[in-house]
């Protein structure tokens, strides 16, 4: 019987060993969610409140997520919330993962369930899991932004239709009458004084007394 249990006890620590080997301590920068798979959509196990202490046990490639011990619950956390210090500063996993060493891991939603979370409520819907779609992760908080208008495309922009003149009461005036167009052969110079003949010019008479 002794002997049984001394079996299973070098079992466990076997199992165990590989585990806290590569494990490195981290902390999260902000409030985070401690989330059953890599993406956004899998069911939130806890929320991690900034400056827990985390162990991360690997990444995926990449370093967008990482799978994670926090206190009794094991789930993944988004990378680029996760902070180490290195060389004097603390940095994000998602940029400097490599660099700090951290190994690569991967993810299978039927075998992690399976390992971990069979008590949990959501464990029904495993086969759910396992088919659905996971789309591209949106960190905690993201927004999309507003569908744009139409892209520009060259010769859409066209200047806008000149406006009438706004009309108000009083400003209406009949137009003046135009004068009358000229045309060839309308223009006639005035007449010309009659010239000076010879013997027309006459000197004015005097109007004084004959000298005598």
């Amino acid at each position: 019987m002794k002997h049984g249990k001394l079996l299973g006890l070098l079992a466990a620590i076997v199992v165990t060993v590989p585990t806290a080997a590569y494990a490195q301590s981290g902390y999260v920068s902000k409030d985070v969610n401690l989330r059953a798979g890599p993406a956004r959509e899998y069911p939130s196990l806890a929320i991690l409140r900034a400056g827990v202490s985390i162990s991360v046990l690997g990444c995926l490639t990449g370093y967008q997520w990482c799978d994670v011990l926090a206190g009794p619950n094991r789930g993944w956390v988004y990378a680029g919330n996760i902070v180490y210090p290195y060389q004097g500063s603390n940095v994000p996993v998602i940029t400097y993962g490599a660099a700090l060493g951290l190994g690569i891991v991967a993810f299978s939603v039927g075998h992690y369930w399976d390992s971990h979370y069979r008590a949990r409520p959501w464990y029904g819907q495993r086969q759910q899991w396992i088919e659905r779609p996971h789309g591209r992760f949106v960190p905690e908080g993201h927004r999309p932004p507003p569908p744009h208008a139409p892209g520009f495309r060259p010769g859409d922009h066209r200047p806008p239709a000149p406006q009438a003149p706004v009309v108000r009461p009083g400003d209406h005036r009949p137009p003046q009458p135009h004068a009358p167009a000229a045309r060839p052969g309308d223009h006639r110079p005035p007449p010309a004084a009659p010239a000076a003949r010879p013997g027309d010019h006459r000197a004015p008479r005097d109007q004084g007394q004959p000298s005598r």
